[in-house]
């Protein structure tokens, strides 16, 4: 994904086809950067919200992934603004993540409880 520090305004990006967003993390102050509509389709269709991927801004080169992307409402395949949060190779990072359970009903219509414990 190619990714360039911002400097313009959001209209003149937005109307180049070009995404606003912001990269912050660790030991470093935020950053305003856009990239292209496209860039950032098939990155995020690629590595989603839960893979890291490097990405090139000026002369640093950082491990991020998508902590945050908003889109249109109405137009749901077009972006408005995304979060790359940058993280070190030995960073931890915790999520939820839900469970859906196919064919419950299968088993509680047997008389059976099926119940989910986590922690």
């Amino acid at each position: 994904m190619k990714i360039e520090k911002r400097t313009e305004s959001l209209k003149q990006i937005r109307s180049e086809a070009k995404v606003p967003g912001v990269l912050y993390g660790k030991k470093m102050d935020p950053t305003s950067i856009q990239t292209g509509e496209r860039d950032l389709s098939d990155a995020y269709g690629k590595y989603g919200e839960t893979q890291t991927f490097k990405i090139k801004l000026g002369r640093s080169t950082h491990l991020v992934y998508f902590k945050a992307v908003q889109k249109e409402i109405v137009n749901h395949s077009r972006f408005l603004h995304f979060d790359l949060l940058k993280v070190d190779k030995d960073d931890i990072i915790t999520a939820k993540v839900p469970l859906i359970i196919i064919g419950r009903d299968l088993i509680e219509n047997q008389e059976r409880i099926l119940q989910v414990i986590s922690d």
